[in-house]
Order: C-alpha cells, then structure tokens, then sequence
C-alpha cells in the first residue's frame, strides 16, 4: 500500500503497542484499528517476538551473558530498596516495582547496564532532578537517588498500580464527559509542570497513569520525565544540566511537527500532544499526520465517519455510546478544541494546557468555548444549554408555531392574513424571549413564570382561530406552569389543550400525549385518583390506535404503576411494573431512555417492600445506563445518591460511602460547591 498517511498509522499504532505489557499488545492492536492496518502490525509484532526469542531484545541483550556484572534480579538491593519484580523496560533503563525499609511499594528506575554513556547518564541525572523539582499530585513523586553496586545510578519514586489513560477508560467504558474530566487532570499536571519551565516531551497514554476509579473518583499521574526540556536551567538548579538543543527524542505519533523537524521545542510541544491524546481517547485512534506538516489533521468527528461500520460500533461500544451518538458528542466543540491543540504553528495552538483545561470545562458546562467563532448563534445555542428551564417555554413555543407554519405551508396555501399573524405572534414570543435573555438584557429580567402569565393571554386571543396551534401552544405553558409548582394555571392550560386536541382528534397521538400531561400533573398535586383514571385514558387511546408490544404505551403504563406505588398498593404495581418490563427490556439496548422509566420505578418498588439488596441492583443498573448513553451528570449523581442509600440499607458501607462519595462530586462538578444537594448527600454520609 501506497498511501503515506497508512504507513505512518503502522509506525504509531507500533510503536504504541510496543509501549503496552507484552500480554495486552494484540488486543490493544485490535481495539485501535482493524483491516490491514491491524494485519500488518500484528504481523510486525509477531514478527519482534520471533525475534527476540533467537536474539534478545537487542544487541547489548545478546551480550549481556558475556559481560562480567549479571543483570537485577528481584531480591537485589537498590540502595534502601529491595527489588520485587520487573514492571517494565525502555531503551534506556528498566523499572521495578520495590519495597522501602518500612514495607511501602515504590517505583525504581535503573540504567540499563552497557548504556552508561555521558549523554544517557545526562539524561537519567536531569530527571532525577526535574523529579525532585516537581510537587504535584498528577505528578509521581521523587523518593530518592543512589547508584548500584556496580556503579549504574537509580531513581525511586511512587508507584502507580494503575493503568494507562486510554486502556483505564476502555476497561470501564466510560463515556465522553468522564474521559473529559479525567484529560483536564492531565492537562492540570502539565500546565504545573510548564510554570515550572520542564516541557514533557514525551507526552502519550503510556506515560499518563490512572488510578482508582472503584468508588472514588479516578487520579492521573504523570510518569516518565526522562526526555523532558529544561526552558531555563537556572531556576531548577539544572545550570550543569541544560537540556542539549540536539537531543531530538520523541515518540512520532505524539510529536508536534516543531519536534518531527527538529525545530524549537516549547511548552507548545506539550499542548499539540495534548491534543493527540484527547483525540485518541475520543476516536480511538491518532491523528493521521498530514504529509505537509504546515497542513491541518482532519477533525475528529470526520475521523469517526470515515471508519467501518464494525470499527466505528467497537469504538463507540468502548465509550459507552453508539458510532452516530458519538460523532454528534464530538462534532463542534470538540472538533475545534482538538483542532487548535493540533494546529501545525506553535504560536497558533492554545497558549497554555490550562488554557485548553478551560476550554474542556467551558464545553462539559455548557459554555462557549474559546476554540469556536463567537458568532451569536453560537452565544445562543450555549446560552440555551446553560438556561434550559428559563428559555425553554419561548424557545419552545417559537419552534412550534415554525413547525406548524412549515407543515402548514405544504399542506395548503396560506393567505396573507395567516401569514401576518404568525409573524406577529413569533414576534411577540421573540421579544420576550429577549428580555428574558441575559445576553440581550444584561440579565434575567423576567423569569420562567413572568414569561408565562405575560405570554399566555396574548397567545389565547391571537392564536383563537388555530386551534390546532393554540393546543399544542396551550400544553407547552401548562407543562411549564406545572413545573414551576403553579397548579392552578397549568390545570386550566393542560385541560383546555386537552379539550382542543380531542376536538380535533379523539384518538390522536397528540390527544394522547395531552391526557399523559393530565395525569402527571393530578399526580403531582396529590390527586391519586384523579391520575390513575387519566392515566387509564390515556392508555385507552393507545390501545385504539397502537399494536400490545409498542412502546409508546410504556408512558400510560409507568404512570399507571406510580399511582399504585404511591398509594402502597404493591401488588397492582408490581403486575403494571412487569407489564412495562416485559416490553422495554427486550428492547433496552435501541431504547435505553424508555427502559429507564421502568427500571426507576422498579427500584421503588423493592425499596417499598425491604428488598434493598435488589434495589441496589436496580441502581446499578441504572448507573450503567445513564454512563452508555451519555446523560446529563445531574442524573447520574441522583442515581448515585440512591445507590448509596440503599447500600446503606443493605448493610454494605463500603458500597454506600464510595456511591456517595461519587455523588457528592459530581453534585460539586454540576452546581458547584455548596450546593443544596451536595448538601443532601454530605448529610447522608
């Protein structure tokens, strides 16, 4: 095969797999690529292997049995440390994991014998003191120093039981926001590492450990240190150990191009890795290089859709997702985030990996990020996200009355009066959309419920002669009224779209969606009756018009079974749980949000009757869904809290403390610190 961009795919994907333990290689070949790709260099490993087992890793392994000095051995001395067993090996030194005199694990790096040069024991002294230099949690930790016996220096520092960034994530499938949150940890412990003037270099998922993940929440750990650039000597004490302008080592699936052409080597070099990393970790693969280096690398979002269908559906299974789910997840902002890290021009790039940290955060919160054109569709479009609950009635009812003016406009010609209506209603609606708009008014000034009362009336005498419009228009403020807790004005907008919507159709789908909002709301102010005889409506009106395994009856159902929940009439609602069960779980890998209805309510169920060992199955369940499709963190924190809870109450409290504690934080992440419901859950544990 021809093209350059396939042969520097090979290289990289090589060369990553080289860094992997012998065991994990094949599979990791396996998970970043397929086709001849991951034929060819499965073939080279297999190839090395071979090699290795006639002549040794390399020449100087060859030899080493006609040397005088024997190699390390576990139960050899280094220093204070005793040798267990070999973690690891590069080119330039071994790694082992040891014991201190107190009993504690710690990491020993030795120069491998044979390479005591002047410029690798250069190399090996500048770490040791970029090591010492260097205090950060994201960060291993320098132990000590000393040389063996035979004169070969060493380097002790913590020991990570972890693994590596790309293969932690993979493992437990975490989803985008979670690899997210776990990059801006990375990007933090380079970001210290620059405002110390030491430039990685090195900067790839073998070098950025992970660990726990069992609870708590997941810590990275910067490893390897050993090719790092010293920008200015004298403030780390480094004067005698000036990082050599010739030294050229790198990794080229993780260089910039300023490294692959031996240019000037800047923290910016660390930023482009960066952004390598994260498209591994999003895409599953490296960047391919562009075969002019002042060019471009493709977005990863294109990435994504130029992979085949099997590697694509693997990729995203591994983020917990689907192939089109995670293409949307990535395509925009983080296109662009990626983009800028990897722009061919250091000066071009994110100024600074907290610069980039911030950016992911902005994007994980819903804020525009630096990376995109701050056009005002953009400000817009993340305004919306950031303010659901206070735009969503304007918005909502603006994108309404267009839907049914473009429906309407292909169905039949509209006359100018209808037309000049309309535009004046969505006039009207846009204007109050921009008072309550910060971005317009320098600040809320009108809330969700002002919004409400003033729209309504209006929208009742305009939209008179709709009455179509007017249903679905009167159904958007209902539900809006009843989740401000205003039940008295959202009984009367639910109950005249209601009327309106049977007028027009007794059996419709839209009747049937305004008898669900009926219950929903009885049910909320306590009217168990009320809302167990719409819900039986509504489930009436599907019946009419829907086969016995579709799922649009699963709403009527749930509904249906909380009644009988809330009123402890167990065994009803265990027969309506098992009917809902018996149609979303066959089908819970399509419809995960449905299965959920059901899956939620079950859990109540078995927390009602003492079956809390069952209700902490549920919640796991339902963590593992929230994670598989992305939801919103807020979710996932809820069904933690609940995990928790019930763990408590099976008697499992190492389960309840890692559930809340997991909760708590990301309560934190969502609403910052000190919020209410962090509260909650504090109170708990």
């Amino acid at each position: 095969m021809s093209d350059p961009a396939f042969w520097e795919r090979r290289e990289s994907l090589f060369a990553a797999a080289l860094d992997r333990p012998d065991a994990e290689r094949d599979a990791y070949v396996r998970a970043h690529a397929d086709g001849p790709l991951a034929h060819d260099v499965l073939s080279l490993l297999a190839h090395r292997d071979r090699a290795e087992t006639a002549w040794g890793e390399s020449a100087l392994d060859w030899g080493e049995p006609l040397l005088d000095n024997p190699d390390l051995a576990p139960g050899d001395a280094a220093g204070p440390y005793t040798l267990e067993r070999l973690v690891g090996r590069g080119g330039v030194g071994s790694v082992w994991q040891a014991r201190d005199d107190d009993g504690g694990r710690v990491a020993v790096k030795v120069l491998r014998r044979g390479l005591d040069t002047a410029d690798v024991r250069h190399r090996f002294r500048q770490e040791r003191h970029v090591l010492a230099a260097l205090d950060h949690p994201g960060i291993a930790r320098f132990l000590g120093s000393g040389a063996l016996t035979d004169g070969r220096p060493f380097v002790a520092m913590d020991f990570v039981d972890g693994a590596p960034i790309d293969a932690f994530c993979d493992a437990r499938q975490f989803g985008v926001s979670e690899r997210l949150r776990l990059f801006v940890q990375v990007c933090h412990a380079v970001h210290y590492a620059h405002q110390r003037l030491v430039v990685h270099r090195d900067l790839k998922p073998s070098n950025i450990y992970v660990t726990g993940g069992t609870g708590g929440t997941p810590v990275v750990t910067l490893l390897d240190f050993g090719i790092a650039k010293v920008l200015q000597p004298d403030d780390l004490g480094l004067s005698a150990l000036f990082t050599r302008p010739d030294a050229h080592a790198f990794t080229p699936a993780y260089a910039s191009p300023e490294q692959r052409t031996h240019g000037p080597v800047t923290t910016a070099a660390d930023v482009y890795a960066l952004g390598v990393v994260l498209h591994e970790l999003l895409t599953g693969q490296v960047p391919a290089r562009p075969a002019d280096e002042a060019s471009e690398a493709a977005p990863p979002s294109d990435v994504l859709a130029g992979l085949s269908a099997d590697r694509a559906e693997a990729v995203a299974h591994a983020r917990g997702t689907s192939a089109a789910r995670l293409r949307r997840i990535v395509r925009g902002d983080l296109d662009r985030v990626i983009g800028v890290a990897l722009r061919p021009e250091p000066e071009r790039r994110y100024a600074s990996a907290a610069q980039m940290a911030e950016d992911i955060e902005r994007h994980l919160a819903g804020a525009p990020v630096r990376a995109r054109p701050s056009t005002a569709r953009y400000r817009a479009g993340r305004f919306v996200r950031r303010h659901r609950a206070g735009v969503a009635v304007a918005v909502g009812l603006v994108l309404l009355l267009a839907g049914f003016a473009a429906t309407m406009a292909v169905e039949r010609t509209r006359t100018a009066r209808e037309a000049a209506k309309a535009r004046a209603v969505a006039d009207v609606l846009a204007s109050l959309f921009d008072a309550a708009n910060p971005m317009v008014s320098d600040g809320d000034t009108l809330t969700v419920h002002d919004v409400l009362r003033r729209a309504e009336p209006r929208l009742r005498a305009d939209l008179a002669d709709q009455p179509d419009v007017l249903a679905e228009v009167l159904g958007v403020v209902g539900r809006a009224y009843r989740d401000q807790t205003d039940f008295g004005r959202a009984d009367t907008a639910l109950r005249d779209a209601l009327a309106l919507h049977s007028r027009l159709g007794p059996h419709s789908d839209a009747t049937a969606d305004a008898l669900g909002d009926l219950a929903t709301l009885q049910f909320m102010r306590g009217d168990l009756g009320g809302a167990l005889a719409t819900a039986r409506e509504h489930l009436g009106v599907l019946d009419a018009r829907t086969r016995p395994n579709d799922l649009r009856r699963v709403p009527a159902i749930s509904r249906i079974a909380t009644v009988h929940l809330q009123a402890r009439r167990l065994d009803s609602a265990r027969a309506w749980l098992d009917a809902g069960l018996a149609l979303t779980r066959p089908r819970q890998a399509e419809h995960p949000d449905v299965h959920l209805q059901m899956i939620g309510l079950e859990g109540w169920y078995f927390a009602e009757t003492g079956q809390p060992r069952a209700s902490v199955r549920v919640a796991r369940e339902i963590i593992a869904l929230h994670r598989r499709t992305g939801a919103p963190l807020a979710d996932v924190a809820l069904a933690e809290r609940i995990l928790g809870d019930q763990c408590l109450l099976a008697g499992d409290l190492a389960c309840s403390e890692a559930a809340l504690s997991a909760s708590e934080a990301n309560y934190r992440t969502v609403f910052g610190p000190g919020n209410r419901y962090e509260a909650l859950v504090l109170a708990h544990l």
